[in-house]
């Protein structure tokens, strides 16, 4: 008897299709729901030279949008990124959110929940294009005694898979954020490592910060107001890092040595969130209003966690990179292609 080598391995892939699907339906139905959310996007996007040519269309973000070239172009040649063909259209959200973040962490510890996927590795969030479903996710995570978060997302990266488009809540910025908010995700674009969320992040954001000062000093000037505006910027997150990152560690300490009585936790627990608050309050900001709102809402150890992967190792990758790459952004970006 001949065997049919195609049908055969036709036959085994559906086979093995088949038991993965079953084996991981749950995974499946989230990455058929993600994938859909990210494929209405994508649909729905116009060519940014379209929008340029619309009447209707504000003098701020005419300026951000015309600044996006000189932006890749920066990104590319100055810091080593990979634009390819990202930014080159735009999605109206028509002012509603479109992605959520889900964060989860133990109550008593600042040890993120980790979630596995496919090609990604184990990431310490889950996004959710639909909303209800994230919900849905929050609760039991709740049930199970976690603290969790479920959170608006800005700007997310496709890791050059698809072409990302301009979401216009990204017009919203100002200029200096607006170019740190591209740089940023260009950077996961061109660099992943699978299973490390936590370097991604922080990689994304020194690139990310430092970029974009080194852009806008050269295209405006290092006296210009964007220039000034933006160092303002940069020295209230510094400063609010530096805290937040120590604060974390003080509340690590108070997580390892909680007393016996378990019935007090509770309340320690909210002492140091509060005395956390209480003590930003103090800090000398430049524009303290940015920080208001943080003050004014209920924390738990996701905001810490949460914070922490963006953050906690931007003084050790600023001392890799000089060491290494005598501070030189662009020969760092290429040793890790």
């Amino acid at each position: 008897m001949q065997i049919n080598k195609g049908k055969l391995s036709a036959s085994l892939i559906a086979i093995l299709f088949g038991v993965f699907t079953i084996w991981q339906q749950e995974m499946v139905r989230y990455l058929w729901m993600q994938g859909k959310g990210q494929l209405s996007i994508m649909s729905n996007t116009v060519p940014i030279e379209h929008i340029l040519k619309s009447d209707t269309l504000s003098a701020k973000s005419r300026f951000l949008l015309e600044l996006i070239p000189e932006i890749k172009s920066f990104a590319k040649n100055t810091l080593g990124l990979i634009p390819d063909d990202n930014y080159t259209k735009y999605y109206n959200q028509n002012g509603k959110p479109i992605l959520w973040a889900l964060t989860a962490c133990p109550p008593y510890s600042l040890e993120a929940y980790k979630w596995g996927f496919p090609f990604l590795g184990e990431l310490e969030y889950k996004g959710f294009f639909e909303k209800s479903a994230g919900s849905m996710e929050l609760e039991e995570l709740r049930n199970q005694g976690f603290d969790v978060d479920l959170g608006e997302v800005g700007a997310w990266s496709t890791l050059g898979i698809l072409s990302d488009p301009i979401l216009s809540s990204m017009l919203e910025l100002d200029t200096g954020n607006f170019v740190r908010l591209l740089v940023h995700e260009m950077t996961h674009a061109t660099v992943y490592i699978a299973d490390d969320g936590v370097f991604n992040e922080n990689m994304a954001t020194f690139i990310g910060d430092r970029g974009a000062m080194q852009f806008l000093i050269q295209q405006f000037g290092k006296n210009s107001a964007v220039v000034r505006r933006y160092k303002e910027t940069l020295a209230d997150i510094e400063l609010f890092s530096e805290y937040t990152v120590a604060y974390s560690k003080s509340i690590n300490l108070l997580y390892n040595s909680l007393p016996a009585d378990a019935t007090i936790w509770p309340i320690m627990k909210q002492k140091s969130f509060t005395a956390y608050k209480n003590r930003l309050y103090l800090l000398p900001f430049n524009h303290k209003k940015r920080f208001q709102k943080l003050q004014e809402s209920e924390l738990n150890n996701t905001f810490f966690t949460g914070f922490l992967m963006y953050h906690n190792q931007q003084d050790s990758i600023q001392k890799l990179i000089k060491e290494l790459h005598s501070g030189n952004i662009k020969e760092w970006v290429e040793s890790l292609k």
